[in-house]
């Protein structure tokens, strides 16, 4: 199979269990929203977004580590995975013995209960993320898949019960993903035999000492990839109100939906470019992905943009109706999140994570700066959405100038400006002119002209290999 069809091939797979299964949590949104008032979905928010900083710190961002170098032709696959989880064991003892040591002052019984919750999802999803990643990179891509959709299912059905049948609320939600995670790494450990993976006999100091130099750039990196998408959150709900945050929380699941979607495309591709790191050919294909994802990814925030007001009104409940409003210009933030993302696996691919996190530092300032200053000034979370959208840009922006030192993409500079510039005018007139949105629909026009011709080609492309 030629790099294009495996590429094609993996993309199909990871979107039956990725986007399939994560629509699944989609569609209960109302269940959600009509469980937990806003208030309460904004701490629950809160919660997922602290252990979202914690994992890579108490990980150690390992896993990644595993995932590039059990691809690795240099490197015995189950060494990788032994070295990986056994530098994990340890970091997750000491993050627990904190967690004891921290309880005697903490007076709060909600607190404590928040803490060991949150320990808890931290430790059970590092060492999931370690079985995915590994399965994922020993080419057992079905596999992977499978096992994301055996995620979301146990996850939504234990969210269920510990919502609606045992009534623990906020403590009940969280207890749910705790659950998921649970039963998605046993199933992996017994299908993938994973037990056989790992062996104590398999330490070294050398391969741990690998480990870490690759690994330990990626946790700051991944610390301002936090601040850039979550510290908003802690603003919104300290400087205006956790019901604000609630709305925004809200607001930020349609691009989250277009960042699925594009995942899906980043998870194949990267597999490809590992295996391909050394190709005198990678930078056409690389740039062909570029082009591919730039025109897909603004059809797609386009549409989003004209559709997220319909989007929060049927998918959340009538008290979160406000939070359409967000929704535009978080959805332009995609667009240059997606690029940037795609950007970023040039670090992965040729071993050189440091300026991933330079370039993350960047926007994570420049997003903590505008925060403040936009939040207090508006006294709204449309100053967060502002500072999401400009700090993206920012990365995009670098990254594109500083990766050409490994990799000179082909681009079309002047089509990249102009679909950035028509995208930020339908979110910005979409958002404080609705009663014009016929304009932000030319706005969306312009757009498919402008990528038709790189669309058309790749749908072709797309149809000669489904016939072969």
């Amino acid at each position: 199979m030629n790099r294009s069809s495996k590429l094609v091939s993996n993309t199909l797979i990871l979107s039956l269990g990725t986007v399939g299964s994560k629509m699944i949590q989609y569609l209960l949104l109302p269940y959600y929203t009509n469980i937990l008032n806003t208030a309460e979905y904004g701490i629950v928010d809160n919660l997922q977004n602290i252990a979202s900083l914690l994992i890579p710190v108490v990980s150690m961002t390992i896993s990644e580590a595993i995932f590039r170098y059990a691809m690795d032709k240099h490197y015995n696959p189950k060494a990788v995975f032994s070295n990986g989880n056994i530098i994990n064991i340890l970091c997750t003892i000491a993050a627990l013995a904190l967690c004891l040591l921290a309880t005697p002052f903490i007076h709060e019984r909600e607190t404590v209960q928040y803490l060991f919750t949150v320990a808890a999802y931290v430790c059970v999803n590092i060492f999931r993320t370690n079985c995915s990643l590994y399965v994922k990179a020993i080419d057992k891509t079905l596999l992977f898949t499978v096992d994301n959709m055996l995620l979301t299912g146990a996850t939504v059905a234990s969210n269920i019960f510990f919502l609606s049948v045992a009534k623990l609320g906020i403590i009940g939600y969280m207890m749910g993903y705790i659950v998921g995670n649970v039963v998605s790494a046993v199933f992996l450990i017994i299908t993938a035999r994973l037990y056989r993976a790992f062996s104590l006999r398999l330490f070294s100091r050398s391969l741990c000492r690998t480990l870490f130099i690759f690994s330990i750039p990626l946790i700051p990196n991944t610390m301002c990839w936090w601040i850039s998408n979550s510290s908003n959150r802690f603003m919104i709900s300290h400087f205006v109100s956790v019901e604000e945050n609630g709305l925004f929380a809200i607001a930020y699941k349609v691009p989250t939906i277009i960042t699925i979607v594009v995942g899906v495309l980043m998870q194949a591709w990267q597999i490809s470019a590992n295996e391909a790191a050394e190709d005198a050919r990678l930078r056409s294909f690389y740039s062909q992905i570029y082009r591919i994802i730039d025109a897909a990814v603004a059809v797609l925030c386009g549409v989003s943009i004209l559709a997220s007001k319909l989007f929060v009104n049927v998918m959340a409940a009538d008290s979160y109706a406000p939070a359409w409003q967000f929704v535009p210009l978080l959805v332009v933030s995609t667009y240059f999140y997606s690029k940037a993302q795609l950007l970023g696996t040039v670090y992965t691919t040729f071993k050189h994570t440091g300026m991933a996190f330079v370039t993350n530092l960047v926007a994570a300032v420049v997003n903590i700066a505008l925060n403040f200053f936009l939040i207090q000034a508006w006294h709204s979370a449309l100053g967060a959405a502002v500072s999401t959208c400009i700090s993206y840009f920012v990365l995009c922006y670098v990254r594109k100038l500083d990766t050409r030192r490994h990799l000179a993409l082909d681009t079309d500079p002047l089509r990249e400006a102009a679909t950035g510039l028509l995208l930020v005018g339908e979110a910005v007139i979409f958002t404080w002119f609705y009663s014009l949105w016929y304009l932000s629909a030319a706005c969306l026009a312009a757009v498919l002209v402008l990528h038709t011709r790189t669309l058309l080609k790749v749908a072709k492309k797309c149809l000669k290999m489904v016939k072969r």
